[in-house]
């Protein structure tokens, strides 16, 4: 396991797909908090508040990080590392646990990579927070990583058991694309602009069993729920991602 798992970690330190989502992670919230910095100074002679702009990842981390684990355990079948792994020796329960590892750290590194990039925005480029204390700031942060890792678990899950096909191609960006839509309008139901949420009994449970449990959800609001609620979401998901998971990859024909 520790042999498949270390393998795995140097082939993504140079895997280009996960440094490209990584470069993006990057230079997307600086692009965009230049380009505001621009407006602001232009038109209303004012200094960005940091609220405005630092969590510009958690607006984009759902592709983000679909996409990371998406081409790195896309490449294990492309590149026949998957089968060479099971023809070495490797249980087929230690590769898909490796991976999984991989994906739901790909998560974290995003989410670390997102919470400097908005440091250093933070610090060089726009004010002091207006409607967040540093305690809220960071309770968001940690939020944010739970919910990338588990989404990095559960994408690495779906392209390993169904890995080798067309279709594995466009599921994870599929599924990525279908949640944040969803996240969003259960959202704009929940907490409309105007007046009061209209939902009501079994429509009203289920918005918000996603609202308080699915962390692609967790990734399009400003935490509102209690702590313990995104925690039991995303560790709900890996642990259903993992169960379902070894279940079909341990039956999987590799082809």
């Amino acid at each position: 396991m520790f042999r498949i798992l270390y393998s795995d970690m140097r082939k993504l330190a140079h895997d280009r797909g996960f440094l490209a989502t990584l470069s993006v992670n990057v230079f997307y919230p600086l692009v965009i908090t230049l380009f505001l910095m621009a407006i602001s100074q232009i038109f209303y002679h004012e200094r960005l508040f940091a609220d405005q702009v630092c969590f510009q990842f958690q607006s984009i981390a759902i592709f983000l990080v679909t996409a990371g684990t998406l081409l790195f355990t896309m490449s294990e079948y492309a590149d026949g590392c998957i089968r060479n792994k099971i023809i070495s020796g490797a249980k087929r329960s230690d590769i898909f646990l490796s991976a999984a590892v991989m994906g739901g750290f790909q998560g974290v590194l995003h989410s670390f990579t997102g919470c400097l990039t908005a440091l250093l925005i933070r610090l060089l480029l726009t004010g002091e927070y207006q409607t967040y204390t540093i305690p809220e700031v960071a309770d968001y942060w940690l939020i944010t990583t739970m919910a990338c890792a588990s989404i990095g678990v559960f994408t690495t899950m779906l392209i390993m058991i169904f890995g080798g096909k067309k279709a594995s191609y466009i599921l994870g960006l599929f599924i990525a694309t279908f949640m944040k839509i969803m996240s969003l309008s259960v959202l704009d139901k929940l907490y409309p602009e105007k007046g009061h949420c209209r939902l009501t009994g079994a429509k009203l449970a289920v918005y918000n069993f996603i609202d308080r449990f699915v962390p692609y959800t967790q990734l399009s609001f400003r935490p509102h729920r209690p702590f313990t609620d995104y925690m039991a979401g995303s560790a709900g998901l890996i642990i259903l991602s993992l169960v379902i998971g070894l279940i079909l990859f341990n039956r999987k024909e590799l082809q």
